[in-house]
């Protein structure tokens, strides 16, 4: 089973942004929203601000199923579920959760990846 999700993970984004209804997706477990100190009615709003996609890549995922993102703060785990609500920064795709908002990342770091891609692309239109 866990190849078959790695293999789907993998797929270019067009095999992976199958349409899939925003009622379709599903609810993470009780564990998961208690985890990020969410209930299913807070998670919803999430869900419904976002329009039921990727708050990235404005997919669904061929699963239906979109990651909790949060600000990597330190210590998270110690803190009140009220005040780890707080970090909850959206709903992402797998993909997007893990390869672009990785641990680590920031702003900085995101700006300067999109300014290397546009160098890239300006190069290419000036061959």
């Amino acid at each position: 089973m866990l190849s078959s999700w790695f293999a789907l993970a993998w797929q270019p984004p067009s095999k992976m942004a199958k349409k899939i209804p925003a009622e379709v997706i599903s609810p993470p477990s009780k564990a998961t929203l208690k985890k990020y100190g969410l209930n299913l009615e807070e998670w919803q709003v999430i869900l419904d601000r976002q329009g039921g996609v990727c708050d990235i890549c404005k997919k669904v995922t061929s699963t239906g199923r979109l990651c909790i993102d949060h600000f990597h703060l330190k210590n998270w785990k110690k803190l009140p579920p009220d005040q780890r609500k707080l970090e909850v920064r959206g709903l992402l795709c797998w993909v997007c959760n893990s390869k672009v908002l990785f641990r680590g990342i920031t702003i900085e770091k995101l700006k300067n990846a999109a300014l290397y891609l546009e160098k890239h692309e300006e190069r290419k239109t000036n061959r």
